[in-house]
């Protein structure tokens, strides 16, 4: 069964801004679950018909430990790492990162991301 989980605060970035995020699924895996792969990395407008400028790269998973988008620790195979580039200031995306679990389940994440010019 897929599960889904929008993340409770968005991360902000920057329109020149091209680095590395994190996505930490660690909540939703049970003990001893592990991220096995990535399926997709897609990035959408909040609103629809609005700016899709932002793009985001298909992403990996973390094999060692980490921090996400907003400081929140990843532990080693429970998030997924993803280059996020450009953007138009004042719009909003969200970035759906769907994995695939060491107990081939697939969980879709969804990640809300503000684009902000300062």
């Amino acid at each position: 069964m897929a599960q889904a989980v929008l993340a409770d605060d968005p991360f902000v970035v920057h329109p020149s801004d091209i680095r590395v995020h994190g996505f930490g699924f660690g909540e939703l895996l049970a003990s001893g679950i592990t991220i096995s792969s990535v399926t997709s990395t897609v990035v959408t407008a909040k609103v629809s018909g609005g700016d899709t400028t932002l793009t985001a790269t298909s992403g990996a998973v973390i094999s060692s430990e980490s921090i996400d988008s907003l400081g929140n620790a990843i532990a080693a195979n429970e998030g997924v790492s993803a280059t996020v580039k450009l953007g138009t200031a004042g719009s909003d995306y969200y970035i759906t990162v769907i994995v695939v679990t060491s107990d081939s389940e697939t969980i879709t994440g969804v990640f809300e991301v503000q684009c902000r010019s300062s």
